[in-house]
C-alpha cells in the first residue's frame, strides 16, 4: 500500500499532462547526462516521447487499471483521499489522448503496438 501511495503521488504531478511530462523528460535528461554520460556512451542521449510512452505506461499502467471506472471513486478517494480518484482519471484520460497522437512511437500493449520506440538520431537507453 505504501509503493502505491507514492505512485498515486507521483502520478497526481501530472494533473497538467503536457507540462509534467515536459518537466519529468528534462530531468531524466538531466540526471542521465550527469558527469558520467560520456563514460557510459550516452553522450547524446535525449529522451523521445516513445521512451517516454513507455516509462510512463510501464510505472503507470497498473493504476490505471486499477481505477476501474466511477464505482471505484469512492474506495479510491477514502483511502488516498478526497477527489483522488477523478484527478487520476483526468490524468489517464490525458495520457489516452496523447497516445491516440503518438501511437506509434508510445508503450501500447503488444496486440495493438504498430512498431518499436525508436529514439530518431538520438540512441535509446538500454
Amino acid at each position: 500500500m505504501f509503493s502505491l501511495s507514492i505512485l498515486i503521488r507521483f502520478l497526481q504531478k501530472f494533473e497538467n499532462f503536457n507540462r509534467g511530462k515536459r518537466y519529468f523528460m528534462s530531468i531524466i535528461d538531466v540526471s542521465v547526462m550527469g558527469d558520467s554520460a560520456e563514460t557510459h556512451g550516452l553522450d547524446d542521449f535525449v529522451m523521445d516521447d516513445g521512451q517516454f510512452n513507455m516509462v510512463f505506461g510501464t510505472m503507470f499502467s497498473d493504476i490505471f487499471e486499477i481505477l476501474g471506472d466511477e464505482a471505484s471513486a469512492a474506495g479510491f478517494d477514502n483511502t488516498f483521499g478526497n477527489e483522488t480518484w477523478s484527478s487520476l482519471d483526468l490524468i489517464r484520460s490525458a495520457y489516452q489522448e496523447y497516445l491516440m497522437l503518438h501511437s506509434d512511437d508510445g508503450f501500447l500493449p503488444p496486440r495493438d503496438r504498430k512498431t518499436p520506440a525508436v529514439a530518431g538520431d538520438k540512441r535509446p537507453i538500454v
